[in-house]
């Protein structure tokens, strides 16, 4: 749970930062998921070593040591699913240069946002990974995109 996110991330073209959280929790729900939140200044903690995985539901903001717990988390065999900016700011909401944690995902800002929350985004495939088998004669994939007319309207 990224509470310094919720209360200082704000984009106009991003809507609500509590959106990212509310579609995470409907889609563990619906799995019928086993789930716990966590607040970001427990992951520099043990608190942090009960969990296999980490959901990290668009979290801006992180420290420097939030960033490192995770990166240790990951690399003791812990799986983190992050999504859009995640550590993309430090805990003052001063944008990064890059993702605080990009070396786990072994991904790095490659311009400007250029599209908002609601509109479809297209990743690009910048190296290929056994999980993109398959996917050839193609550098872009289509990301996720909101559906939902009631929250696409709460966006503009």
């Amino acid at each position: 749970m990224g509470q310094r996110t919720q209360r200082f991330y704000r984009h106009a073209d991003l809507g609500d930062p509590m959106m990212h959280i509310h579609g995470i929790d409907m889609a563990l729900l619906e799995g019928r998921f086993l789930f716990d939140f966590l607040h970001e200044q427990d992951l520099p903690t043990a608190k942090l070593k009960k969990y296999k995985a980490v959901i990290w539901p668009n979290i801006a903001l992180l420290s420097d040591a939030e960033c490192a717990a995770l990166k240790s988390f990951a690399a003791q065999g812990g799986s983190i699913m992050a999504s859009f900016e995640g550590s993309l700011c430090d805990e003052n909401n001063v944008r990064r240069i890059d993702f605080g944690i990009a070396d786990v995902f072994g991904i790095h800002v490659a311009g400007e946002r250029r599209t908002r929350v609601g509109n479809a985004f297209m990743g690009r495939i910048e190296r290929q990974q056994p999980i993109l088998d398959g996917f050839d004669n193609t550098d872009w994939l289509p990301g996720a995109q909101c559906s939902n007319p009631r929250l696409r309207s709460r966006t503009r």
